[in-house]
């Protein structure tokens, strides 16, 4: 996913995925799944998209900060190892 925001380009193609977390259970349409990705210019972002009824019914991009990056790295660590 390519989008521009703030006059800055995230693009999912380019970036460097660092994490990928999956949240509910496979095939379902709440399911949703957040990767934290970094760009080519330093810029931490969250690519996030799910079921018709999940969080992201929408393909999303979400630019944070790299102390948000950090919070989210260990915040969504356990969740990932079981799931």
């Amino acid at each position: 996913m390519k989008i521009i925001i703030r006059k800055v380009e995230y693009n999912t193609k380019n970036a460097k995925l660092i994490k990928k977390t999956k949240h509910g259970r496979a095939s379902s349409e709440s399911d949703y799944i957040e990767e934290l990705c970094l760009d080519y210019a330093g810029r931490y972002f969250i690519h996030a998209y799910g079921g018709i009824n999940s969080k992201y019914p929408d393909e999303e991009i979400i630019p944070i900060s790299k102390e948000a990056a950090r919070e989210f790295l260990f915040d969504k660590k356990e969740k990932n190892a079981s799931g």
